[in-house]
């Protein structure tokens, strides 16, 4: 939950009428945190609230609206600065103080972050930090309010000109649906909805045309924005191998039904947890719980025989599942020229084909709820924890060892890293 409280101060001799007519206390509380606790050093305190016109942070809201819900990271699409910009309250500040709040969408949810902010010029110090997730819609309603009063107080103050923010609030609430999913389909990609050119603009409406509704909003999480024909290709002749094939192994079916009716009893509020909780579950049901899996469980009993896949380096797009909604028979189309990154990605892929209500649905490299929920999956079915603990005899594992077990589950040795520190199986060794 995210709360913004404020109250409406003088501004005695402030002389730019947008920052004298919302000159206010805020207080900002996240998940029962308060973001906005600052230490004083000319009062020699600590308190909760900021004194500050809420313009600069309203405008900032405004001008990144679809950012703040839509773009989601992906290691490598965007410059981490640029990123900062549009995603860290304290490029909002305009000299004014906030905290260092990052408001990063993960799918349905978004993650607030805060870290420790020193602003020595003006003796001031936010000490705290934390994580927490909120509601996308949730958000969206907090914000909405936010910036209804701000546009209020301005319109209330007749010595205050009209401003961007009325103008810019005003446009966005009156896009109709069609013009909403453009601005959002642009705002995945890194790009500003409002100032693309018309080759891009054209690029971007032909393409979003071109994808299928459900993937769309995967395809554009993941996608770079100077790659989309690349992109678009991959997933087209994804869909046309789909099409071809015969189905995978025949027992996929019943592991669906198994999934509906299983998986979701195991839901934790953590993404990972829940990809754990359900690849055990899976193991559990196939009777290999914590053992390696033998290559005919992977190629015959869950379908990687049947699998094909397209190589293409510009992508950020890792596989393709297709459920047939009559039989349900399943078809998975993989990216990647390693067979341990394709072996990943089909584990990620079946995750999406047992657990998911989709038809079709992307693998992709965004950091949403939705993909560490599958990565967390492919790990722990690929290389279980339980079965990695009983290699873990010192208390510290090598890198060296960490290659060979990558050799002897048929994963990356990034995989094995992960479950070892995700789990806390052992310490490992520096290099």
């Amino acid at each position: 939950m995210m709360l913004l409280e404020y109250d409406w101060e003088p501004a005695e001799g402030v002389k730019t009428p947008e920052l004298r007519a919302t000159w206010a206390r805020l207080k900002m509380v996240v998940d029962g945190h308060v973001v906005t606790q600052v230490s004083d050093a000319s009062s020699r305190s600590v308190r909760p609230i900021l004194y500050l016109p809420l313009y600069p942070l309203a405008e900032w809201i405004v001008s990144h609206w679809f950012a703040l819900f839509c773009e989601s990271e992906v290691p490598g699409k965007a410059d981490p600065r640029d990123f900062r910009r549009r995603h860290a309250l304290r490029f909002a500040s305009e000299g004014f103080a906030l905290p260092d709040l990052e408001i990063v969408p993960e799918g349905r949810s978004i993650r607030m972050a805060w870290e420790p902010l020193s602003l020595p010029s003006m003796g001031l110090e936010f000490q705290t930090s934390g994580e927490a997730r909120v509601g996308r819609d949730e958000l969206k309603s907090v914000l909405c309010q936010f910036l209804d009063t701000v546009v209020c107080r301005l319109e209330a103050d007749d010595g205050a000109p009209r401003t961007f923010l009325q103008s810019e609030w005003e446009a966005i609430k009156a896009l109709d649906s069609e013009e909403v999913e453009f601005c959002e389909a642009a705002a995945s990609l890194g790009l500003d909805p409002f100032s693309l050119d018309k080759r891009r603009e054209e690029e971007l409406l032909e393409v979003g045309n071109s994808v299928p509704g459900e993937l769309r909003e995967d395809f554009f999480s993941a996608a770079l924005p100077d790659n989309l024909r690349a992109h678009l290709e991959w997933v087209s002749e994804a869909l046309n191998k789909a099409v071809r094939q015969s189905g995978a192994a025949d027992a996929l079916p019943g592991l669906r039904r198994h999934a509906q009716s299983s998986f979701s009893a195991g839901y934790s509020s953590a993404p990972w947890n829940y990809g754990y909780e359900c690849a055990r579950s899976l193991r559990k049901y196939l009777g290999i719980a914590g053992e390696l899996m033998t290559p005919h469980d992977f190629e015959e009993k869950l379908g990687y025989a049947s699998a094909d896949w397209i190589v293409n380096d510009v992508v950020n797009l890792d596989a393709l599942a297709v459920r047939d909604s009559a039989s349900q028979a399943a078809s998975f189309i993989l990216s990647g020229r390693s067979e341990t990154s394709r072996r990943f990605a089909f584990a990620r892929a079946l995750f999406e084909y047992l657990e998911g209500d989709a038809s079709r649905a992307l693998v992709t490299r965004a950091v949403t709820n939705r993909q560490r929920q599958n990565r967390a999956f492919a790990a722990e079915l690929l290389a279980p924890a339980e079965s990695l603990s009983g290699r873990m005899r010192h208390g510290t594992v090598s890198h060296e060892q960490i290659d060979d077990l990558a050799e002897e589950y048929k994963v990356s040795p990034f995989v094995i890293r992960h479950q070892i520190e995700n789990h806390r199986l052992a310490r490992v060794m520096p290099v």
